[in-house]
Formats: C-alpha cells, sequence, structure tokens
C-alpha cells in the first residue's frame, strides 16, 4: 500500500481529520464570510419542514435509495473500482460565462452537471470500456475519454480529468492488485479509516489547503466517495461503515448558495459583488477558503440546533437536504461562487 504524507493528522474520534477545529478557526479570523446565527436557526426550521425530513429524523446516516439509470452497479468489486472511477473526476461542471453548459442525453431527457457524469461512465461500460478495470483506467486515452462524455457542449477540465483516472488507475496496479476493494478491507467497516486511506493513497483527492498557516483538509470528494459506497450497497458489505457520523459537510459551491440565500452566512460586499458579478475566485484564495470554512461551520451549528430540539442528524444527512433544496432555488436567486477547482 502506497502511503504518503498529507497536511491534516488525526485528531480525535468526533473531528478525525480536524476540520471542524480548523473551519473555527478560521470563521474566527475571516474578513469576508461570517455566519448568521439567526439564519442558521431559520433555515434549520426549513429542514424541518422538508417532505423527506420526517423519514430521516434518526440517530443513524439514513441510506438513500440508490440511482441504477444513472450508475453502474452490479454489486460486486468492480462497482467499488466505478466508483472510484466517478468521483476521481466529480468536480466543477459549470460553464465559463457565456459558454454553454455541458449535457447528455439519457432515456430520461438531457441531464447535466454529476448526473451526466455518472451516467456517461455508466453508458461507457455498457459501450464496453473498462471504468472497472485499473489498467483501462491507468492507460486512457484522452480522445477515448472525449467520445466517453459525449453530449451537448464540452465537459469542463478534460485532460485533468483524464490525468486524474490515469493517476488513480496507476496506484490501483501498484498498490491493490487492481482491486480498490483491498483498501476497503483494510479501513475494518471505518468510514474515517477509508477517506484517510483514500487520501493517503490517491493524491488527487488531497484538498488541503493552508489559511493564515492554519491547515484545513475539506476532502469534499473523499467524504462523498465514502458515502457513495454506503448508499450504493446499502450500509451492507463494502458499504457497511460504523462511523458515518464522524464525516463533514461536503464543502462545495451549491450549498453556500443556499446558506446564503437563507442569510445563514453572509458575504462581505467586496466578496459578494465578485460572486455576483461572476468572477473567479481562485481556488485556494482566502475568500475561497473562508467560503467553505464557513459551510462546514454553518451545517455543524445546524446540526448542534436540532440537538438541541431533540433531533440528532449527521452532517452528511443536512448536507444532503440541503443540497437538495439548492436545486429548488429560483431562477433569479444570487449565483454561486465561480471557482474552478479538482476538489469541488
Amino acid at each position: 500500500m502506497r502511503v504518503m504524507e498529507t497536511l491534516c493528522v488525526m485528531t480525535s474520534v468526533s473531528d478525525p481529520f480536524g476540520t471542524r477545529a480548523t473551519a473555527a478557526q478560521i470563521m474566527a479570523k475571516a474578513r469576508d464570510v461570517i455566519i448568521v446565527e439567526s439564519g442558521i436557526a431559520a433555515l434549520a426550521a426549513v429542514i424541518m419542514d422538508h417532505p423527506e425530513f420526517v423519514n430521516i429524523n434518526s440517530n443513524q446516516s439514513p441510506i438513500l435509495e440508490w440511482d441504477t439509470a444513472i450508475h453502474f452497479h452490479d454489486g460486486t468489486e468492480k462497482t467499488l473500482n466505478w466508483l472510484l472511477a466517478l468521483d476521481t473526476i466529480n468536480f466543477s461542471f459549470w460553464p465559463e460565462p457565456g459558454s454553454a453548459r455541458w449535457e447528455v442525453e439519457t432515456r430520461m431527457g438531457w441531464v447535466n452537471g454529476y448526473s451526466a457524469l455518472a451516467y456517461s461512465l455508466k453508458r461507457g461500460v455498457d459501450e464496453g470500456f473498462g471504468f472497472w478495470n485499473a489498467a483501462f483506467l491507468a492507460s486512457l486515452p484522452l480522445q477515448r475519454f472525449r467520445y466517453v462524455v459525449r453530449g451537448r457542449g464540452e465537459i469542463p477540465l478534460l485532460e485533468e480529468r483524464v490525468a486524474h483516472l490515469r493517476e488513480v488507475g496507476g496506484v490501483l496496479q501498484g498498490s491493490f492488485h487492481g482491486n480498490f476493494a483491498e483498501l476497503i478491507e483494510a479501513s475494518q467497516k471505518s468510514a474515517v479509516k477509508t477517506v484517510r486511506l483514500i487520501t493517503e493513497n490517491f493524491p488527487s483527492f488531497r484538498d488541503e489547503f493552508e489559511y493564515d498557516g492554519i491547515p484545513i483538509c475539506f476532502y469534499k470528494r473523499a467524504q462523498i466517495l465514502v458515502a457513495d459506497i454506503y448508499h450504493a450497497f446499502s450500509g451492507k458489505s463494502y458499504g457497511e461503515f460504523h462511523d458515518m457520523k464522524a464525516l463533514t459537510a461536503f464543502a462545495d459551491y451549491k450549498l453556500p448558495q443556499i446558506l446564503r440565500h437563507h442569510n445563514a452566512i453572509r458575504y462581505s460586499e467586496k466578496l459578494g459583488a465578485l460572486i455576483d458579478s461572476r468572477i473567479l475566485i481562485p481556488s485556494g484564495s482566502p475568500m475561497e477558503i473562508e467560503i467553505r470554512a464557513a459551510t462546514v461551520v454553518a451545517v455543524e451549528r445546524m446540526a448542534e440546533l436540532l440537538g438541541q430540539k431533540g433531533i440528532s442528524i449527521y452532517p452528511i444527512t443536512l448536507d444532503s437536504l440541503l443540497w437538495k433544496l439548492s436545486q429548488e432555488l429560483p431562477a433569479n436567486v444570487s449565483p454561486y461562487h465561480l471557482t474552478r477547482s479538482i476538489y469541488y
């Protein structure tokens, strides 16, 4: 097994990567983003009225129905390798301002974003491309991948995605006999240990930054990969993890949008103007890190407020509900921030 040094070390059971503590430290020093307690409380009330909330109000991570219309799933180790490939390139779908959005045609109509990516890789398997095969990934030609993700417009960061798939295929071959199941088995049913092993062995998952000397590890795609395995295998077999509660919210660009919309977080005049003008916020910049740290802190605070009402809910469950709410925002809502990143 290939193990590489990472920026963040294991800290505690409740905050395994130090993300919660360091996000709070960053928000205490933040210059362009603030947490609004009244807005968090109001959004928590909105969450409680969500039609799906009644089904997930429990001290347990709910198992979401896995959509096999867009996901490859044969219930074997091939599914694990395919999920690894999927979440290796699960990032940055927004189009450049003025450009066409990348979309893929399915039996359900045209889809974009993550759904388009998952469907493309499933369609690729149906067409004979081995997105579950380490050797195939390690030597994936750019033009072949371009064909697999064919549709309207072009998926952003095409070359970077291919490079990451090749990296993953090479690591699978060199460290795990081509089988991601070996890493899952080594985690001993721990979501936290699985995230740690993913980030130690696959550099493209190492979502790590520094803010004024404070290391922060968001590990968005690594955590989503664990959550996908959990849901795809219905919390059993390879998806049986005993510590899903330790995972944090997945800091991306849709959650901050809905948090801002409900005044749970607030931007400085300067940052708000940049976002509203669709001006790029560089990856790793102080502003961008503050946005992501605020997302983690706001979701944690919302979970605490619900806990005070006797409702125990996982941060990743709140993440799922917030993401669904973000898909229902009106067309004239303030836009999400634009950061071109391999991490989300």
